[in-house]
């Protein structure tokens, strides 16, 4: 339920109208909410009066709208506060929705369905998919779904040479890391995750990029070592990332 307010100054409660014997009717419900909508005088209808309540021995006034009740005036010597102008308030589901169905109408995708599309890139992706995917040896294999086959790619052997030499340097230097990436490397060759180029495949392939690669130890558990497939690393200003189709 969304909760409409006006106010100016202060706020009156029930309490500080029932301090007037000619406020009599006149309900100020108290609800704990944040405010939904503020309506000011650009709406005049609103304030249309549909009975008022005179003010009486210097007390204030009240109209009651199609809101609710409006009171004005100072509370004079019952009132502690500051001056209050005027005040309505009104839970009001319906009103809610028929406001909003109103600005909805100006914006087609206001009202469409809030699930997510997917985009023309992710579409090519899911076909990319579904054309290439097999299962090998109880593993799923795809091929790598490139934007565009027919794109030149640059041979980043160079970088990752260059990077495979600062990494041996680091193991040289390391014992502790060269045990756990020698591990690690290790397991993920078992477990199939990952094997040796054929020399035929690697002569033949007209497409080849070669993937960085670095250790990164876990900071809350010592010793745990996770290696890096750097793909985002760029090589005459693309990398990997940059050739693939988004998939998300």
């Amino acid at each position: 339920m969304r909760i409409i307010l006006f106010f100016d100054w202060d706020i009156p409660t029930q309490g500080d109208v029932d301090q007037w014997p000619h406020l009599s009717g006149v309900y100020l419900p108290e609800v704990d909410a944040e405010i939904g909508l503020l309506i000011a005088c650009d709406v005049p209808t609103i304030f249309d009066p549909l009975e008022v309540k005179h003010s009486q021995n210097g007390g204030p006034y009240a109209s009651q709208t199609s809101m609710g009740w409006v009171v004005n005036s100072p509370l004079g010597r019952y009132h502690k506060g500051p001056c209050t102008t005027s005040f309505f308030i009104k839970a009001d589901p319906e009103f809610h929705q028929m406001v909003k169905d109103f600005y909805d109408s100006g914006f087609s995708e206001s009202i469409a369905d809030d699930k997510p599309e997917m985009s023309q890139e992710e579409l090519r992706f899911l076909r990319e998919l579904e054309r290439t995917v097999v299962m090998r040896d109880g593993h799923y294999e795809m091929a790598l779904p490139l934007k565009d086959r027919e794109a030149p790619v640059p041979n980043n052997k160079p970088q990752a040479e260059q990077r495979a030499l600062w990494l041996k340097r680091k193991l040289r230097r390391n014992k502790d890391l060269y045990s756990d990436y020698k591990c690690f490397m290790a397991d993920i060759i078992e477990k199939g995750y990952a094997r040796k180029v054929p020399a035929d495949l690697q002569e033949s392939s007209s497409v080849k990029w070669y993937i960085p690669h670095h250790g990164i130890y876990h900071p809350h558990k010592p010793g745990k070592l996770r290696v890096v497939f750097d793909c985002s690393a760029k090589y005459q200003g693309k990398s990997l990332d940059d050739l693939l189709l988004n998939g998300k």
